[in-house]
């Protein structure tokens, strides 16, 4: 089991369009000061600076990672709920495919684990709709049927990794982890971006400001 693994994780890094990597908004570097130079028509003075620490109204509070669960066997949404409950974690759980669809279109939850079988719908297909609805959703695929095949269609069709039955909690965690971890990223990210968009608006006006 162990070598097939590791077979299938070699023919993937090669058969991910490049290397499975998706892009990720990176943070922008900081300029904690500014200087505000007078416009053209306006009274003429020394430039200002302005600490932008100061005008950074978001809390720096971290937001939680939400992680949706979707699989047909309620036992194996237990069995996810009781391994990966954590702080700062919200974890759904749906047996339904549509509701699970349903739920990341309205809640965009940044990590969804996904079952290959399912009634109703295949994995694969819900994996694509999933990403349609949310291109930035980090997929998992878990599959009792580790197949070569299957494991490259899931990658080339926008998961991030996969996890073969019965799970191994410890593989789990460790990807869950790592995710969160990227998710927390973006988030910091956009909030930068946010504060410093807020900065410089109020720097702005305060420049164009005759006093």
């Amino acid at each position: 089991m162990a070598q097939n693994d590791l077979a299938i994780r070699a023919l993937l890094a090669v058969s991910s369009p490049g290397g499975g990597d998706k892009p990720r908004a990176s943070a922008r570097g900081i300029r904690w000061h500014r200087t505000v130079e007078p416009r053209r028509g306006e009274r003429k003075g020394p430039a200002r600076r302005f600490p932008l620490r100061e005008f950074m109204t978001h809390t720096n509070e971290e937001s939680a990672v939400h992680l949706l669960a979707i699989d047909d066997d309620p036992q194996s949404l237990r069995l996810l709920d009781d391994a990966l409950s954590q702080e700062g974690l919200e974890i759904l759980t749906t047996t339904d495919p549509l509701r699970g669809l349903e739920l990341v279109a309205r809640l965009h939850p940044q990590i969804v684990l996904l079952d290959l079988k399912m009634p109703q719908i295949s994995g694969l297909e819900l994996l694509e709709r999933v990403l349609e609805a949310d291109p930035a959703t980090d997929v998992i695929l878990m599959t009792a049927y580790q197949s070569i095949e299957t494991a490259v269609a899931a990658i080339q069709r926008g998961a991030c990794d996969y996890l073969t039955k019965p799970l191994s909690l410890e593989r789990l965690r460790q990807m869950v982890g790592k995710l969160m971890a990227e998710a927390r990223e973006r988030q910091r990210a956009l909030l930068l971006d946010r504060q410093l968009i807020e900065a410089f608006q109020f720097e702005g006006i305060i420049g164009r400001s005759p006093l």
